[in-house]
């Protein structure tokens, strides 16, 4: 129950990384043009 706890009350704060903000842009991207897979659909 700690592990469980720790991931999901435990957020990160420092900024993103320089990778990490061009994958979220990229994702964003994708996500506007309709490339995002839904959830449900990756069954």
């Amino acid at each position: 129950m700690e592990i469980f706890s720790k991931t999901l009350i435990h957020s990160v704060t420092s900024p993103l990384t320089e990778a990490e903000e061009a994958s979220y842009r990229k994702a964003l991207t994708e996500y506007d043009s309709g490339e995002a897979i839904q959830w449900n659909d990756l069954r």
